[in-house]
C-alpha cells in the first residue's frame, strides 16, 4: 500500500480527532452543553455501604440455521469496606428455535425447571437492517434479563445498598425495559441506588469526536466525575475517571433517585486500585471473569451433548454443517 495513501487516511483520522463539539450526539436523550462546571472532584465519604457488582456471559455451544443452544451465566459479588463478603453464580442452558415466532426456552442448571419466551423474528429492536433477527441476538437479550432479575432479587432482599451493573441503564426490547422498570420500583421502595458502569462507550459529540476524548482533554488531574452529560427519561448519563493514574474514562449511568452520587463514586474509586486494571472497579473485574463461559467449558459441554445424543447426533450434526462452512474457510486462512 502506498505511503501517500496511508498518510491521506491518517490525516483524515487526525482531522476527525481534532474536532471538538459542544454537546453529546445521542438519540432519545436531552443533551447538555459541555461545561467545566460539570466536573466534580470525588470527595472521601467514609461510607460503609454494601455494593453488588453484577455481570453476565453467554457462549454458543451448537449453532444451526433453525436453532441456537447457549450456555448462559450470571454472577454477583457483594463488597463492603472494599472486601468481598458474598457471591452468587447462576448457570443456565438456553435453546432458541426459529420459525414464524422465535421461541426461547431457558433451563436452570441448578433445578429441573424451565421457562419459555417468545419473540417476533422481525422485531425492529432486535433485527439488523431488514433481515430477520439472529438467534444469538436473542441470547444476549435473555442474558440481560437474567442480570436485571438478579439485581431485582438483591434489591428485594436488601443485600446491598448500591447495585453496579456492567453496561448501561438502557435496553432495546420490551421485555428488558419491563424488568428495568420493575427494578426501578423495587429500588425506590428499598432505598437502593441503581447504577451502571460501561467498559466501553461509543458516545460522540455533535461534531463527531469521541466524547471521552473531548471531556478528557479539559479534565482535572485527580479522580473526577462529569455529570450531567445527558439525560434520558429518569436516567442521568455521565463520565467518571476513578484513578488519577488511569488512562481510561468510563460512562456512568445512574437513576435520578440513586442518592448521593459522590458517595457511590468514592466507593467505586476505592475499589479501582487493582494493578490488573487501575481505574476500573475490581468488583466488576471479578464479575466479568466469573460470568464468562470459557472456550474450554464450551467444548466440554459440546462433547457432553455429543455423547448424550448418541444416535441422534448424526441428524443434529448435518443441520449444524449447513451453517459452519464459513468456519472451514477461516481455518484455511
Amino acid at each position: 500500500m502506498e505511503k501517500e495513501l496511508l498518510n491521506r487516511i491518517l490525516n483524515r483520522v487526525d482531522s476527525q480527532l481534532s474536532s471538538k463539539g459542544s454537546r453529546i450526539f445521542e438519540k432519545n436523550c436531552i443533551p447538555i452543553d459541555i461545561n467545566r462546571k460539570n466536573f466534580h472532584k470525588i470527595e472521601n465519604s467514609s461510607s460503609g455501604k454494601k455494593m453488588a457488582f453484577i455481570d453476565g456471559g453467554n457462549a454458543e455451544i451448537l449453532k444451526a440455521p433453525n436453532f441456537s443452544l447457549q450456555s448462559v451465566r450470571t454472577y454477583c459479588a457483594i463488597y463492603q469496606h472494599n472486601r468481598r463478603i458474598s457471591s452468587k453464580k447462576k448457570d443456565f442452558f438456553l435453546l432458541v428455535t426459529a420459525g414464524e415466532a422465535c421461541n426461547a426456552e431457558l433451563f436452570s442448571a441448578a433445578s429441573n425447571t424451565s421457562e419459555s419466551f417468545r419473540f417476533n423474528p422481525f422485531d425492529d429492536s432486535l433485527k439488523q437492517g431488514g433481515h430477520q433477527i439472529e438467534l444469538k441476538k436473542i441470547a444476549g437479550t435473555i442474558r440481560n434479563m437474567l442480570e436485571l432479575r438478579q439485581a431485582i432479587e438483591i434489591t428485594k432482599n436488601k443485600d446491598a445498598c448500591i447495585i453496579v451493573m456492567d453496561g448501561r441503564l438502557e435496553f432495546d426490547t420490551k421485555q428488558e425495559t419491563e424488568l428495568l422498570n420493575q427494578l426501578k420500583t423495587v429500588a425506590e421502595q428499598n432505598n437502593t441506588a441503581i447504577t451502571a458502569l460501561s467498559k466501553t462507550t461509543n458516545l460522540i459529540t455533535n461534531e463527531g469526536n469521541s466524547i471521552s476524548l473531548v471531556i478528557g482533554g479539559i479534565a482535572p488531574e485527580e479522580e473526577w466525575y462529569y455529570s450531567p452529560l445527558a439525560e434520558k427519561e429518569d436516567t442521568c448519563i455521565g463520565l467518571a475517571k476513578l484513578n488519577k493514574n488511569s488512562e481510561y474514562i468510563f460512562r456512568f449511568d445512574t437513576l435520578k433517585q440513586a442518592g448521593n452520587t459522590n458517595e457511590i463514586l468514592d466507593l467505586l474509586k476505592h475499589n479501582s486500585k487493582d494493578p490488573i486494571f487501575p481505574g476500573y472497579p475490581y468488583g466488576l473485574i471479578e464479575a466479568d471473569q466469573f460470568a464468562r463461559v470459557s472456550n474450554a467449558e464450551k467444548e466440554q459441554l459440546k462433547m457432553q451433548l455429543t455423547v448424550a445424543a448418541g444416535g441422534r447426533w448424526e441428524k443434529i450434526s448435518r443441520c449444524i454443517r449447513s451453517a459452519d462452512a464459513h468456519n472451514i474457510l477461516d481455518n484455511i486462512s
